[in-house]
């Protein structure tokens, strides 16, 4: 039976303003210290104290005054301090959920980010009150599909991927909203806020794959990928130039589309314009929350969400047939953002081929 509800576009609108303007002084504090506590076995040898085979805690990941990365294992009685480059050779082996997204995190760089630049808890506190004012946007537009028990349905599902919270610091809990809009889509913001598109819904035909595509979209989340997206874009520009009210500027943008298209607010259905006003707001602030992901994200995302549906016995070509759909459906109406791979996003045959030849699938 085909779904009844939308298609996955986490949309996220950002415009941090003036009080965000100023450097996030997390950035530049010396000794960042990340408490990790994962069990593993070396895989090589790491020193002489530590040698392949040998059992081991991954304690913390550490920043020094100097900017050298160390990391601090427990291993045969003692503790031994070495290099961030050296947990290529560590296999760790998650008791649960809850440590298999921290592993993730580890693996993709959000730890030594972290120990880096901090939390900068005032650019997520950004982040955070814009994707409250994208949701509002949403609201007073009608472009959101309000069905309370639609939301607490997709919200256990998310449960049953991440069922608790992260323990590094990171502020955020998954919710998950749901878009009108035909285009199938999903995405999350940086403070845990998933908005999966009507559009996306309709496709699908099963329980699996919609798990599988919210797998995908909690694993960006995971590994932060949007704090890293957006940590780049800063060096690339001035911090004012960034944090430049955009949040304004979709909201007077989507008024005057409305005004033009039909001369009054939408009453809620889901009609063309909706839809197109929908992808409109989408398109302006997926760079700004960070949600514009490079091949290696998406392809670690991917990978990630494999990992994870392999753990809660679901089957992971699941996610390459709902990625199979989303393709059909691209073709069908001529959207070909999925088929281009001239820029950094990765062409949905190498994800689709790629799901198929994960080293995590059975």
């Amino acid at each position: 039976m085909k779904w009844f509800y939308l298609s996955i576009l986490l949309t996220i609108s950002i415009s941090v303003s003036a009080q965000h303007e100023e450097a996030d002084p997390t950035i530049y504090s010396p000794n960042r210290i990340v408490e990790v506590g994962l069990l593993g076995k070396a895989t090589e040898n790491l020193n002489k104290e530590v040698r392949a085979g040998d059992r081991l805690e991954l304690r913390h990941i550490q920043k020094d005054q100097a900017g050298i990365f160390t990391v601090s294992l427990w291993a045969n009685k003692q503790e031994v301090v070495t290099t961030l480059k050296r947990l290529e050779r560590i296999e760790f082996e998650p008791a649960d959920l809850y440590e298999f997204w921290k592993v993730q995190a580890l693996r993709s760089g959000s730890y030594e980010q972290l120990a880096r630049n901090g939390l900068q808890m005032n650019t997520r506190q950004g982040l955070a009150e814009e994707a409250f004012e994208y949701l509002q946007l949403l609201d007073n537009n009608a472009i959101r599909y309000e069905d309370e028990y639609l939301e607490n349905y997709l919200n256990r599902l998310a449960y049953q991927i991440m069922p608790d919270d992260l323990d590094d610091g990171r502020p955020g809990r998954i919710r998950v909203k749901v878009v009108k809009d035909y285009i199938p889509n999903a995405s999350m913001f940086p403070n845990g806020m998933m908005f999966i598109t009507t559009g996306l819904l309709s496709i699908l035909d099963s329980e699996t794959e919609l798990i599988a595509v919210m797998a995908h979209e909690i694993a960006h989340f995971a590994m932060d990928h949007a704090m890293l997206n957006i940590n780049a874009a800063i060096k690339r520009q001035r911090s004012a130039e960034f944090w430049s009210g955009l949040a304004t500027v979709v909201a007077a943008g989507a008024e005057a589309y409305m005004s033009a298209k039909n001369g009054r607010r939408f009453t809620g259905e889901l009609t063309s314009g909706t839809s197109a006003l929908a992808s409109m707001i989408a398109l302006q602030i997926n760079v700004r929350m960070g949600l514009k992901y490079s091949r290696e994200q998406e392809l670690r995302a991917d990978a990630g969400a494999v990992a994870v549906l392999n753990m809660i016995d679901v089957n992971p070509m699941a996610l390459a047939s709902a990625l199979q759909k989303i393709k059909d459906h691209d073709i069908r109406l001529g959207l070909y953002r999925t088929l281009d791979s001239t820029g950094t996003h990765p062409h949905i045959d190498t994800r689709i081929n790629g799901i198929a030849g994960s080293k995590y699938f059975p």
